[in-house]
């Protein structure tokens, strides 16, 4: 066993004893470690999003039917990005299970002297079994658990599509109710202020803004952790991955080589996917600024006019740049993902070496 390989069994052993499943020290206490670790885990996650839903549907049940028709609009445009996560995702899967058939059967149809280790060969597992005589049983096993895995990481990536949107849709609603803001009251009253409508107007838009801008704090606050994790996360697979590869050269098998290749390409441009919805929204709030140009302003009187720039000055241009920041953020974390990957790849080449 190599460098790699044994440092990546004792984490793997580390990380059983933490969650308490290590199978040599079976007691009670690890059976209540294994409960508090998925309970605290599974609390946080359903904890957090459920606030989240909360926000949106008292932000849904407000809408007038206009507007409803407005976020439809921007939900569609999100469903075509959840189905390219869906389908890349499950496609990842497919081939994982694919390449696993056919190593199985070259492991059934070779001799037993020329035989080599068909799990090593995709993904490094440690079971307590014989391996040769319940082949098939563990093929399946690792089956499910990469289905289990991609379903995951699908449904939580579509959560967050499903939040990011959200967040869209409602700056899309601003960017309508300020361009709407002067238009003409239906109530048509000799003795109505005009000045007051557009008062009420300002405030409603104010307030939506910067409830919408508070969930978005929330969500951003929530990210951090999840982009720590990610970089970890991420750092692993790239390494992992590269590491394979390296050791695919070796033997010239260019198939193996250019799955390997594949897979690389494939969960780089699967996180690249996930980081758009945060430039969309970055754009979308820059806009507002500009929409607020496009109101009939000018039909109003300098009186009325002062609201306008109240808005643009005190609620339009900050929230730009922080959420540029957030960007600026999601962005290093993706390059510092490949660049650390790449640099643990070479640290443990040249240790082997």
């Amino acid at each position: 066993m190599d460098f790699y390989e044994a440092n990546v069994v004792k984490s793997y052993r580390l990380y059983l004893l933490l969650v308490g499943v290590w199978p040599y020290e079976y007691s009670k206490a690890n059976e209540m470690q294994r409960i508090v670790y998925v309970t605290c885990v599974i609390s946080f996650l359903l904890v957090q999003f459920k606030e989240f839903f909360d926000y949106i549907r008292i932000d849904l049940s407000k809408l007038t039917e206009t507007e409803k028709i407005l976020i439809k609009r921007t939900y569609k445009k999100c469903s075509y990005y959840c189905q390219i996560i869906f389908l890349f995702c499950y496609f990842v899967a497919f081939v994982l299970m694919i390449i696993q058939v056919f190593q199985i059967v070259d492991y059934e149809t070779t001799s037993r002297t020329n035989r080599t280790n068909y799990f090593d060969r995709i993904i490094l597992t440690e079971y307590f079994i014989d391996r040769e005589k319940y082949s098939y049983p563990i093929y399946i096993h690792l089956n499910v658990a990469i289905l289990l895995v991609c379903s995951m990481e699908i449904g939580t990536d579509v959560l967050h599509a499903i939040i990011i949107t959200h967040i869209i849709g409602i700056f899309d609603k601003i960017g309508y109710l300020t361009i709407h803001l002067f238009d003409e009251p239906e109530i048509t009253c000799q003795k109505i202020d005009k000045h007051l409508i557009y008062c009420r107007r300002l405030v409603y838009i104010v307030n939506l803004y910067k409830r919408n801008l508070k969930f978005c704090k929330k969500y951003n606050s929530t990210m951090v952790i999840c982009g720590a994790i990610q970089l970890i996360w991420g750092t692993l697979i790239i390494s992992a991955l590269l590491l394979k590869l390296r050791n695919e050269l070796l033997p010239h098998n260019l198939r193996i080589m250019f799955i390997y290749c594949f897979f690389v390409s494939l969960y780089l441009f699967i996180i690249y996917m996930l980081i758009l919805p945060y430039q969309k929204v970055y754009e979308i709030s820059e806009t507002l600024f500009f929409k607020a140009y496009c109101g009939h302003w000018y039909s109003t009187s300098a009186k009325t006019q002062k609201l306008l720039l109240f808005l643009m000055h005190r609620f339009m241009t900050p929230y730009k740049f922080r959420f540029k920041n957030v960007v600026i953020v999601v962005d290093q974390t993706y390059l510092s993902m490949i660049r650390i990957g790449f640099s643990y790849f070479m640290f443990v080449h040249s240790i082997q070496e």
